[in-house]
């Protein structure tokens, strides 16, 4: 994917949402006004495609064949709860050509005590031979983006019966999911696996932290 010069205003590209489904045609207008930045068109469109409001996006990274584009969720929830400077490319959509094949990745995300959870994605060129269509692999991993696992994801997120519960229990500290505290409060609900699954593409570096108890159904 090198990037029209024309740039077009409207392309189609082909989206993996998960990997044992088929592409899907996501067409996306560039020149719809009802955004301020064009990556909120790309985004709304991701979320549509997935099946989840676009506030539970809080962020998506484009990995094309040479560049990385990381691209904040300005609507999103995690937006609006920190002040932080977001990640804005008024570019990256002139790199995006009409058929482009992407994969998409998600993890869940932990957003604060108020509003819990969120999705983090990423979109990969199906071009590099690092992505392939039916074996994992340090980027894509087969088992953790298929559909199942992505249901489950929003079924997480969307579960506002159980928020109760989990605030009740989770500690007083720092937030992140590292926090001793806070990592057994999701271990205990059965979502911890869900933020960082163990897989090739997280094991390749080192020896992957168990989170749950071998004897542990």
């Amino acid at each position: 994917m090198t990037g029209n010069n024309d740039s077009p205003s409207k392309v189609t590209i082909k989206l993996k949402i998960t990997s044992d489904e088929d592409y899907q045609d996501v067409t996306i207008d560039w020149s719809d006004e009802s955004c301020e930045l064009k990556q909120l068109l790309l985004i709304r469109k991701i979320a549509d495609s997935i099946g989840l409001p676009a506030q539970y996006i809080r962020f998506v990274s484009l990995n094309n064949t040479t560049d990385v584009f990381p691209l904040s969720n300005t609507e999103s929830n995690f937006c609006a709860t920190y002040s932080g400077p977001a990640l804005v490319d008024h570019t990256f959509w002139q790199s995006i050509n009409d058929g482009d094949c992407f994969y998409l990745r998600s993890f869940l995300g932990l957003i604060n005590h108020e509003c819990l959870f969120d999705l983090i994605v990423g979109l990969f060129s199906a071009e590099p031979e690092y992505i392939h269509p039916t074996e994992c692999s340090r980027f894509y991993c087969q088992i953790i983006n298929s559909r199942s696992w992505l249901d489950k994801k929003k079924e997480i997120i969307l579960n506002s019966e159980i928020f109760p519960k989990i605030r009740a229990a989770l500690p007083d500290e720092p937030w992140g999911i590292h926090g001793n505290g806070r990592l057994s409060t999701l271990v205990n609900f059965n979502i911890r696996q869900y933020f960082t699954p163990c897989c090739r593409c997280h094991t390749n570096s080192g020896k992957h932290e168990r989170h749950y108890p071998p004897h542990r159904g």
